[in-house]
């Protein structure tokens, strides 16, 4: 029997692990759910209720240890690697996306960026990229 995992409560996920990552760039080693709870405006029973569905995380009494939840986090996340994107059809938003710095840091890697043609023709770019896919056995993700 599998245990069915609220969406609610996934989408909660990232908020504490951004919260984490700013604990340990201040340097603190241990949290208790009354401070992360604080921090985020979430009680600490629902924090506590959230992470038991992915296991046992903190010591009564003594919190978590920051960068150990940190890591466990990133890993339920899937940000604990490193994702290869190509986008395709890069238009203005593709642009922009492409420009953003903001998710180099959750492990996404843009590999390529391909500009939309009329149906039949692909471009110069297109023909690299799908050498660039296959040279890399398929692994990358693509958005379109």
């Amino acid at each position: 029997m599998s245990l069915e995992i609220p969406e609610v409560v996934i989408n909660r996920l990232p908020v504490y692990a951004r919260a984490l990552t700013e604990l340990a760039v201040r340097g603190e080693t241990v949290v208790s759910s009354q401070a992360l709870g604080e921090l985020l405006d979430v009680t600490p029973a629902q924090i506590r209720k959230d992470l038991s569905y992915f296991g046992r995380f903190g010591k009564q009494g003594r919190g978590y240890n920051v960068n150990s939840l940190l890591t466990k986090l990133r890993e339920i996340l899937g940000i604990d690697r490193q994702w290869r994107l190509i986008l395709v059809g890069v238009g203005r938003l593709g642009q922009a996306i492409a420009e953003y710095g903001g998710v180099g840091p959750q492990g996404v890697r843009g590999r390529a960026g391909v500009r939309g043609q009329p149906a039949g023709r692909a471009s110069k770019s297109s023909r690299r990229l799908m050498r660039t896919r296959r040279s890399s056995g398929g692994r990358s993700a693509a958005l379109r």
